[in-house]
Parts: structure tokens; C-alpha cells; sequence
């Protein structure tokens, strides 16, 4: 399944997006079609940081969640009482 047909975005928008991506250094085409991101993009200074604040709002979010009990955090699904 391409990305255009799994995204609902029109195939020459996915075009245009791939190719900026690989212009702005982001990714690099493997295959024909076939993309990845640039090896060691992911190691940058400047994209860990940003990742590591992801993960940090992420786990707050969590937290806000969990104390409350909107969301349960376990092992084991709780069973309905009957």
C-alpha cells in the first residue's frame, strides 16, 4: 500500500512532501519509493532534546491521568463486577 492510499493524501502532495524532506536532509530514498530517515538524524543534539521533552509531557500527561483515575496503570485488566 503506498502512502497516498494509506494516509488518504493525494499521491503528488505525498510527492512534494517526500521531496522536501530529502532536500531539508531529513530522509534519504533507499529504493525507488522506499524511504528512510538519515542515519544519525535522530542522534542530533537539537532532535534528542525535542525528543526527550516529548517524552517528558508525554509522562506528565500520564500522570494527570492516572491520578485521577481516568486512565489505570497495571499488569492486569480490572474485571467488570457482577
Amino acid at each position: 500500500m503506498s502512502t497516498s492510499q494509506a494516509t488518504g493524501i493525494p499521491r503528488e502532495t505525498v510527492r512534494r512532501k517526500l521531496k522536501k524532506l530529502v532536500q531539508d536532509d531529513f530522509i534519504v530514498e533507499k529504493t525507488r519509493g522506499r524511504y528512510v530517515i538519515k542515519p544519525g538524524y535522530m542522534q542530533k543534539p537539537e532532535i534528542t532534546e525535542v525528543g526527550v521533552g516529548t517524552i517528558r509531557q508525554t509522562m506528565r500527561f500520564i500522570n494527570e491521568c492516572v491520578e485521577p483515575g481516568l486512565i489505570k496503570w497495571g499488569d492486569k485488566p480490572e474485571l467488570p463486577k457482577s
